[in-house]
């Protein structure tokens, strides 16, 4: 009777337990698929994926949510299928065929953060990037996601090389390029791309080369170079950014890069809408790319970039015009902080912009950046110690400890 009576308390035990650990995940699944509120069904969806559970249910009620007329709870959901691995790729390859652009997005997302283990979605996911008819953005966050996918993603993007069309043959050298790892017909068929008649394809073939290749740089540099003489903002663009993944390699491209920014660049309907011009968005371009450089030789040009504009001209430049300068200031701060104490030159500037609390906290933490040169900023970092409080006062103390650190 004792052995019974025992046997019936463990069932009873064992059967409790395993309602308890159901019960939690059937309510979370319900809350998802049912509740009303969007908050209620994204914390449902973010607590499933802490949860542990890998269940089909949960991996489907998930997939479904990634259709959610909320966007947040669509994100919430794709986060969370990630946590299932390879279990998640079915339902995210379904979702795919979706016809709205977030969910399909998001599912994208998903299955890069997944990377290797999502090696079965990978003609799903190339089908994407070489649809002509999807969204641009759309077929770059697949082009990423066959990147984190990583090697069984290769045969298929080495076919997308042929493409007749340019963004296809674009993109697939530049996932190729991020591989870096590649087979030898590989790299033949991107040196064939340096004489594509897209310029946007051969840049981005001389870019996947050098990274593959790092003595390449030379014929990187030139076909750079080359696209900077195009009149085109975008190819402008895309070969300033290119040059700042060069980084330092590219330090004999500054000139030029400097030289394209003051050519006039053509009008853009888009941007003058927003009452942006089309230099600044390329001389925004310009900072990114020679603080990625890190040469001397764009102190200069940085250092002009901050030099104080007056009051007068600021109310001519218009609100748009007005909030852009004062980014693309803000950016040079910061590419000179990356350049070090050969941007010293700039230290009387950054103190005015200190004093005057533009960009303060930047411009402080580039000061601690240029080092024991900044010294003449002593002062005035130490009044901002004393006068502030938060991540600008943080940020002045930090910088004062690295200028005093190498005295």
């Amino acid at each position: 009777m004792r052995t019974f009576t025992w046997l019936f308390g463990l069932s009873l035990c064992l059967c409790l337990s395993a309602t308890a650990q159901e019960s939690p995940h059937g309510d979370l699944v319900a809350r998802l698929r049912q509740a009303k509120e969007p908050d209620d069904r994204r914390e449902a969806a973010i607590a499933l994926g802490a949860s542990g559970v890998r269940t089909q249910e949960a991996a489907r009620a998930l997939a479904d949510a990634l259709h959610d007329s909320d966007l947040s709870v669509r994100g919430a959901a794709a986060r969370a299928l990630v946590a299932f691995g390879s279990a998640a790729v079915p339902p995210l390859v379904h979702t795919l065929s979706s016809p709205d652009f977030y969910t399909k997005a998001h599912a994208l997302g998903a299955l890069g953060e997944i990377g290797p283990d999502a090696a079965e979605s990978v003609d799903s996911v190339l089908a994407v990037m070489t649809d002509s008819n999807q969204e641009e953005s759309l077929r770059r966050v697949a082009a990423s996601a066959l990147a984190s996918i990583g090697e069984p993603a290769g045969p298929g993007l080495t076919r997308a090389l042929a493409s007749a069309e340019g963004l296809t043959r674009r993109l697939a050298a530049t996932v190729l390029g991020q591989m870096r790892k590649v087979d030898k017909p590989v790299v033949l068929r991107l040196g064939a791309l340096l004489a594509d008649e897209d310029p946007a394809v051969r840049i981005a073939a001389a870019l996947a080369l050098y990274r593959i290749d790092k003595g390449r740089k030379d014929e990187a540099l030139s076909v750079m170079a080359e696209a900077l003489d195009l009149p085109t903002l975008a190819i402008r663009r895309q070969a300033m950014e290119s040059l700042g993944y060069l980084g330092e390699d590219a330090a004999p491209a500054v000139r030029k890069i400097v030289s394209v920014t003051q050519k006039p660049q053509e009008r853009s309907e888009f941007l003058d809408l927003l009452d942006i011009d089309s230099q600044v968005v390329l001389l925004l371009a310009a900072v990114d790319a020679l603080a990625r450089m890190r040469s001397p030789d764009g102190a200069p040009f940085l250092m002009g970039l901050i030099e104080a504009v007056p009051d007068a001209k600021l109310t001519a430049l218009g609100a748009g015009r007005f909030l852009t300068k004062s980014i693309v200031r803000l950016e040079a701060v910061k590419a000179l902080g990356a350049i070090g104490e050969d941007a010293c030159g700039a230290v009387p500037r950054l103190v005015e912009m200190l004093k005057a609390r533009e960009h303060a906290t930047e411009v402080a933490e580039t000061l601690g950046m240029i080092g024991p040169k900044a010294s003449a900023a002593v002062p005035e970092l130490e009044a901002t110690v004393r006068s502030e409080a938060g991540e600008l006062r943080t940020a002045a103390a930090a910088a004062l400890e690295r200028i005093s650190a190498g005295r």
